[in-house]
């Protein structure tokens, strides 16, 4: 999990191991230079747990928009199975190198 709080070091190096490999090097260096539009933990609790999928589009030949919602628990909902919050992500994922990876997020707002 990455921690938007980390100190910039260990911020860089918690986004590239945990999101190296599913999100372009671009993406990475905006959220490096701005936590603040990077999906991650920014709190304590409540945490992000997953992202839960509405929908898919094809936006053109290797290229889809993905739009759901970020899911947020503390240890209550954890064991529970609800949830603390939820908000809106939208993801544009494309096929780079023969590799599917994320090449744009925006964060919405909490429902």
């Amino acid at each position: 999990m990455v921690s938007l709080l980390a100190p910039d070091e260990l911020l860089k190096e918690s986004m590239n191991e945990n999101y190296g490999k599913i999100v372009t090097k671009e993406l990475i260096e905006k959220w490096i230079k701005n936590p603040s539009e990077a999906p991650g933990r920014a709190v304590s609790s409540p945490w992000p747990e997953r992202i839960d999928i509405e929908s898919s589009e094809r936006v053109s030949d290797g290229k889809y928009k993905i739009k759901g919602f970020i899911i947020e628990v503390t240890s209550a909902e954890k064991t529970s199975g609800e949830i603390a919050a939820k908000r809106e992500i939208t993801l544009d994922v494309e096929k780079i190198n023969g590799s599917w990876v994320i090449s744009n997020v925006v964060m919405g707002n909490y429902k």
